[in-house]
């Protein structure tokens, strides 16, 4: 067995779980000092927290027992899976401390408040350098106004003026005036409070065209340094995507930062749209340093940065915000020769058309989740089937609902305060036998499961939730239900 760390130093903690929960703790972990992961056990070679591990050096086992081989001396069970927990407080050498996932939990909650405050700081940190380029543009809107004004009132005293002088220099001071309403209108919306905006469809160039006018003063700024940033625009006709515009335009200044920061020298920064089968494409091109391989492989790790002041958020949170919109981000660089971030996100008419799901005209669905944008997305995906959507905010009031009601498909959070998603499974199975159950959860929980098959959910999703994984997921429990003889099928 690996000795115990001398009295004094880190704290030595094992993790049984690699899944999304086990690879947010590796994260947060990997920031703590006082913290050292002696190891990791998973039985999925897949797992994305394994891969971390073996990145850094951490050993990895398959076996969850194989954990005290380490000498941990706390083991924290991230599978939230009650016979693994058992084994291990049974195993488990004297002295160790166990930890279950309602802890563990209690740690991911941690965790993300960390994320969206450092989110907040590396926001203020972009504010504040582009104040010198606002301040610029406003100075030179107010020597317009001052200088036009001086003018006028020269002419007006002078006596020798015309209704067309007059009309040019209040058309002149008009347009300085809607500039700066422009750009305070900006800057609003840059320090505007954390909100829960809808999900609608997106303009991609539209919201491409808006961010390069947020990062003027980024650009002006670079300029007042004698370094030059052209932008190019190369954009296509492209459909629309759905999403929270807020959160795209945040994903695209954020790539516009890098991408302004990777060009000490200047140069050109290119920003592209296309439409590529059912997915729209966006491309922030930069002919910077580039990215060495050994940097290039942690770029989407979170807390990992190269920046002085850098928080290590800005593309790993950029990611899951695409990937919670359905699509993916990857990046391309090599050292010298630039950097490509491609953005993919599907089109809404693909995800959202009735053709996508079986015909389920008339169903009653019942769509559970206190994350209003998941929620949203699905209510608009089943409203599109034709369905009749009911949309609740938390598990007490999908109680309520299935109370008054039978409903053909539940689709649920797992993990809600005081009523979870597995409690309304059991109410949704138990009012109508014949319904068709989804759950779905950021831990990590396999598709074979006992609770699963105990309670008679047909699908288990992973979040982040993809829409085209939520169409397979009925149409998979539909085939299996048609399959199956005497099992009930709810008439379409």
């Amino acid at each position: 067995m690996v000795q115990a760390d001398v009295k004094g130093q880190a704290l030595r903690v094992g993790l049984v779980g690699a899944g999304r929960g086990g690879t947010a703790l590796l994260q947060l972990f990997a920031t703590a000092t006082a913290v050292r992961v002696v190891a990791v056990a998973d039985p999925n070679p897949e797992a994305p927290g394994l891969a971390f591990a073996r990145a850094r050096g951490i050993p990895v086992t398959g076996s969850h027992l194989g954990i005290f081989d380490y000498a941990p001396e706390i083991v924290i069970e991230v599978t939230g899976r009650p016979d693994v927990f058992e084994e291990l407080a049974r195993a488990k050498p004297l002295g160790v401390e166990l930890v279950g996932a309602p802890s563990a939990r209690l740690f991911s909650e941690v965790i993300v408040r960390h994320a969206r405050e450092a989110q907040q700081v590396e926001r203020a940190e972009t504010i504040r350098r582009m104040t010198g380029g606002i301040f610029h543009s406003l100075n030179n809107i107010f020597a317009t106004l001052v200088g036009r004004t001086g003018l006028l009132l020269r002419t007006l005293e002078s006596g020798r003026w015309t209704p067309a002088q007059l009309t040019a220099g209040l058309e002149s001071m008009a347009q300085a005036v809607a500039q700066a309403r422009e750009i305070l209108k900006r800057l609003r919306q840059l320090t505007r409070p954390p909100a829960e905006p809808a999900v609608t469809r997106v303009d991609v160039n539209e919201l491409v065209r808006e961010v390069v006018a947020l990062a003027d003063p980024l650009i002006r700024d670079a300029l007042m340094r004698s370094v030059t940033i052209e932008v190019r625009l190369e954009l296509s006709e492209v459909p629309k995507v759905l999403g929270r515009a807020s959160e795209l335009i945040d994903v695209l200044l954020n790539l516009i930062v890098n991408a302004i920061d990777a060009m000490p020298a200047g140069g050109v920064l290119a920003l592209e749209t296309a439409h590529e089968g059912a997915n729209v494409w966006v491309r922030v091109r930069d002919a910077g340093t580039g990215v060495p391989d050994e940097v290039r492989a942690q770029l989407f790790t979170p807390f990992f940065t190269t920046k002085p002041h850098g928080t290590g958020l800005g593309l790993s949170v950029s990611r899951e915000i695409v990937r919670q919109h359905g699509g993916d981000i990857a990046l391309e660089s090599a050292e010298g020769e630039g950097t490509c971030v491609a953005i993919t996100l599907p089109a809404a008419e693909g995800l959202l058309g009735a053709r996508a799901l079986p015909n389920l005209v008339g169903w009653r669905v019942l769509i559970v989740d206190d994350d209003p944008f998941v929620r949203e997305l699905l209510v608009e995906l089943f409203e599109k089937a034709g369905c009749d959507v009911q949309a609740a905010e938390g598990g007490q009031d999908a109680l309520a609902y299935l109370e008054r009601a039978p409903y053909e498909l539940v689709l649920a959070d797992i993990v809600m305060p005081r009523v979870t998603g597995w409690q309304v499974a059991r109410a949704g199975r138990a009012k109508n036998p014949a319904a068709v159950v989804i759950l779905f959860s950021g831990w990590e929980l396999g598709p074979e499961d006992p609770s699963l098959a105990e309670i008679g959910v047909d699908v288990f999703l992973p979040k982040p939730i993809r829409l085209q994984a939520v169409m397979e997921a009925v149409q998979r429990a539909l085939a299996t239900r048609l399959s199956l003889p005497g099992n009930p099928v709810v008439p379409p």
